[in-house]
């Protein structure tokens, strides 16, 4: 007989954030959730590049309620041991600009492309053709894997994607690629 453990919500949303995060090398994402209040989880985001700090503090969901339950981001910038604070979410739309600093030199993200002129003006950001696997409890798979592309984590992780300001996708894979799978967590 299966035994079934199933994680929270939170949790996944936590897990999809370090599976994305965490091929970046100046950034460091906490290790677990830790519970202060009751009904509130924490995770840390540390670097101690600043400038990509406060762009992925822009880019970002921060605070995320699921039901009775927040989850939150801390950003603290290494070089002084400075909290950043919290972000009001939705005050601050990123830039194409906050999107670039977030992710350049994340081995997950490939570039930001700008398509179009004047009105007609779209902007992408392209992740890699690369195929995620994490532990999620996702019930579809037989392991409780979550198989996932990076533009997808991007998609459920960040803010305002797909309107008018970005849109992610993922990059074309060349006729000699192979379709990349990595399993971090």
């Amino acid at each position: 007989m299966l035994k079934l453990s199933l994680s929270s919500p939170w949790d996944n949303h936590y897990k999809m954030v370090y599976q994305l995060l965490s091929r970046d090398p100046e950034i460091r994402v906490s290790s677990d959730l830790t519970e202060p209040t009751e009904g509130c989880y924490n995770f840390n985001i540390l670097s101690n590049n600043t400038a990509k700090l406060k762009a992925l503090r822009k880019v970002l969901r921060t605070n995320i309620t699921f039901g009775n339950v927040i989850l939150r981001m801390t950003f603290i910038d290494t070089n002084n041991a400075q909290n950043l604070g919290d972000d009001k979410e939705g005050e601050v739309i990123p830039t194409i600009d906050d999107w670039n600093t977030a992710f350049t030199g994340n081995e997950l993200f490939c570039q930001i492309k700008t398509v179009g002129k004047g009105l007609y003006t779209l902007n992408y950001a392209i992740f890699a053709h690369e195929i995620v696997d994490y532990f999620s409890d996702d019930l579809t798979d037989i392991n409780g894997y979550a198989h996932m592309l990076p533009a997808q984590i991007a998609k459920e992780i960040c803010r305002f994607v797909d309107d008018l300001n970005i849109l992610v996708c993922t990059s074309m894979l060349t006729p000699n690629q192979a379709v990349k799978t990595t399993e971090i967590f």
